[in-house]
């Protein structure tokens, strides 16, 4: 399942953690089939975005304590 950016930003860390792995997962899956996986690779790219904008802001507000 692909999610819209806007519905990334909804999800909790856990389950965006978890959305991560899987798609990782699936994007391996696709790999060692000899599939193309340049769809999901994309899209990996979008879920690592918002797991860095998360860490990002994280320590941004760290900093300012």
């Amino acid at each position: 399942m692909q999610y819209s950016e806007n519905d990334l930003c909804t999800l909790s860390d856990y389950d965006l953690n978890r959305h991560f792995l899987s798609v990782r997962s699936k994007i391996n899956a696709a790999r060692r089939k000899r599939e193309n996986s340049r769809s999901w690779e994309v899209y990996y790219c979008y879920v690592y975005r918002e797991i860095e904008k998360r860490s990002s802001f994280s320590n941004k507000v760290i900093s300012i304590k």
